[in-house]
């Protein structure tokens, strides 16, 4: 963590004008303003615009849950440093009276917002959507998964390119996060209705909030959106808490009736490759992958990025969760031996595992949650869900995902650049 946020202080409320300077950056205008956070058109010394986003943490009461926002500010901030041409970068990251702030790339294109209801009008939707599509497969390939996909947050340059933005980075009080009680139910799900998939309303299956399966809900809601204006779901606006209601009943039984309503503003092939995201049915009939819509639109798919012979030295690497890049090394955890066993668990004083995973905002990760194996023959790793306790097979409360795909007891094999969830915490296989 850096200096700056190395002691605690009291946020105090803070509006900056045209003029004002926050460190060393001047403000020439306001850009926008949500619930938690302001964001402003700044300049530096060297006359380089960006946009500096302040997050509005004296909004949030409880000292406790200011700092867990801290702690997750910059745990995202690391996302937005990823070289890619389709996210918004982030340079920076700072502190204006207590309050956290992330300085950005600025897109003067606006926000996707603008073309909500009229995106049929844009000669090239198309391209916007597949830079869309490719800044979530590249985040998801990297172990990372954006989970507030809407018009708002994706920023088009001059040039009009699509670039994904925020990424969970302001306000997780109201953010895409789900909270459990005692017992590890859901107690209260936050982040904007519309776009949410329906698991994250499963008590069986919130812990999923990070896979990549509810990104592709969200690009669903999002595109549809954008091409009528409206919502796929009855009653297309929400305005109250009882249309919330009915909205989020209709989503979970699947009915977007507006898709049949709207057909004549939706281009082909988007209408099926809507429906292919909107699906309650994750497991099946939704799309699992980025590359499966990107096939549909006709475009070449790209590598998931399995770089990985069954020889390979293989490490699990932290890329969401409370201990981000640390790296478990299998090979050395095993002695360098040519087979063996390892377990993964909460670390937690009751038990003990070769790979503990700190978890102190849920409890999504059971003590014995999953298994790896090293095979020499045939030469692979497998990972399984759940482990022997005493004489019996247990399997984790939560499961076990390698790349969406759920793993049984039975197991999966798995290689360099997968990517395992499990509970809040998302792990990338990569090669040591």
């Amino acid at each position: 963590m850096k200096e700056s946020f190395a002691v605690y202080e009291i946020p105090h409320r803070v509006f900056m004008s045209a003029g004002e300077y926050i460190n060393e950056y001047k403000v020439l205008s306001t850009l926008g303003e949500g619930t938690f956070g302001i964001v402003y058109k700044v300049e530096n010394d060297k006359g380089e615009v960006k946009a500096l986003k302040l997050i509005k943490l004296w909004e949030v009461t409880p000292e406790k849950e200011r700092k867990a926002i801290i702690t997750r500010f910059i745990r995202e901030f690391e996302i937005a440093t990823l070289h890619s041409p389709y996210l918004v970068k982030s340079f920076s990251y700072g502190k204006l009276m207590g309050n956290p702030y992330v300085v950005m790339e600025y897109c003067e294109g606006g926000s996707l917002e603008n073309w909500v209801g009229r995106f049929n009008k844009n000669a090239n939707y198309d391209r916007i959507a597949y830079h869309i599509l490719k800044g979530l497969h590249e985040m998801h390939s990297s172990g990372y998964f954006h989970r507030d996909i809407k018009p708002a947050n994706i920023l088009l340059t001059a040039g009009n390119e699509a670039k994904l933005t925020d990424f969970g980075i302001a306000g997780h009080k109201t953010s895409r996060l789900t909270r459990t009680n005692i017992l590890g139910k859901v107690d209260r799900i936050f982040g904007t209705w519309a776009y949410i998939a329906p698991e994250q309303e499963n008590n069986s299956l919130a812990f999923k909030a990070l896979d990549a399966v509810t990104d592709i809900f969200s690009f669903g809601v999002t595109m549809f959106e954008l091409f009528t204006g409206e919502y796929p779901f009855p009653p297309y606006k929400i305005t109250s808490e009882s249309d919330n209601a009915e909205y989020r009943e209709n989503v979970r039984k699947g009915n977007w009736k507006n898709l049949e309503l709207k057909r004549n503003l939706v281009p082909l092939p988007w209408i099926s490759i809507i429906e292919g995201c909107l699906h309650p049915d994750y497991h099946k009939k939704r799309f699992r992958t980025i590359n499966e819509i990107i096939l549909r639109l006709g475009y070449k798919s790209i590598d998931f990025g399995r770089a990985a012979t069954h020889s390979d030295k293989l490490a699990l690497q932290v890329t969401y969760g409370e201990e981000p890049r640390k790296t478990y090394n299998l090979d050395e955890l095993l002695n360098n031996a040519e087979e063996g066993i390892l377990t993964i668990g909460r670390k937690d004083v009751s038990v003990t595992n070769h790979i503990e995973i700190k978890e102190n905002e849920s409890t999504y990760i059971s003590r014995r949650h999953a298994t790896i194996e090293k095979w020499a023959e045939p030469k692979c790793w497998i990972i399984r869900d759940g482990q022997w306790v005493k004489d019996e097979w247990t399997c984790s409360v939560n499961g076990l995902f390698v790349n969406s795909i759920k793993v049984s007891k039975t197991g999966l094999q798995f290689f360099a650049g997968d990517v395992i969830t499990i509970g809040d915490t998302v792990l990338k296989i990569i090669s040591v």
